[in-house]
């Protein structure tokens, strides 16, 4: 979906239910469930936010409805899961494009009410991500937590730090299988190897469980 962008006036609702009443409007018969009164009457939403360019496609653009618009409400409250709710047959879609973390902070400055149309809660959403670390980072023990963060939202990872040049450093090492009984020579030559994954209290909670002293 295009930003506004303030640059050109957004059709009201009025416009477009002078000739298409919501009443009844309730989707496409045989494939889509879609009560329009129901959506247009919470979150502020207008006909224009799904219906972007169904009269006003540009050459070469489609004019068909995205689902985009969609996912972008309904997957903050796991809703994808329930697709045949709203689809007899399920449909594919994706919420923004693959390059979304590196180009939405200029559509953001454009009109940031775009966005908060669907992410509700700037504090909640957006300054988490852009407090630069995020607060999880001085909880002390990032490095063996982060991991349930990226497993669940991985794009807020990679909007600060690239999997090529951080992340393989640790997630594609490979330990011989004997690791924990013949590391101890390696680790002795110097820790920060070690430490570019590990926190130095994982070593000394390991070793006062095996009774050893941790260096």
């Amino acid at each position: 979906m295009k930003p506004s962008g303030g640059h050109e006036p957004r059709p009201a609702v009025g416009n477009c239910v002078a000739c298409h009443p919501l009443k009844g409007l309730m989707g496409i018969a045989g494939r889509l469930r879609m009560p329009h009164a129901t959506h247009i009457n919470q979150n502020n939403l207008t006909c224009i936010d799904c219906h972007d360019h169904t009269a006003h496609a540009l050459p070469g653009e489609s004019s068909k409805v995205s689902m985009s618009p969609c996912v972008m409400c309904h997957r903050q409250t796991n809703d994808p899961k329930r697709c045949t709710f709203c689809h007899y047959t399920l449909p594919e879609g994706k919420s923004h494009p693959t390059d979304f973390i590196t180009a939405h902070g200029k559509l953001a400055l454009a009109n940031e009410e775009d966005c908060l149309r669907c992410h509700h809660n700037k504090a909640a959403f957006c300054d988490a991500c852009h407090a630069k670390p995020t607060p999880g980072h001085y909880s002390g023990d990032w490095r063996s937590s982060h991991g349930r963060q990226a497993v669940k939202d991985r794009s807020r990872c990679l909007g600060c730090h690239s999997y090529e040049s951080l992340c393989k450093q640790c997630h594609e090492v490979s330990h011989p299988a004997d690791w924990v009984a013949s590391h101890a020579p390696v680790a002795a030559k110097g820790t920060a190897s070690c430490m570019v994954c590990h926190p130095r209290q994982m070593c000394v909670d390991c070793h006062r469980e095996r009774g050893v002293q941790t260096p």
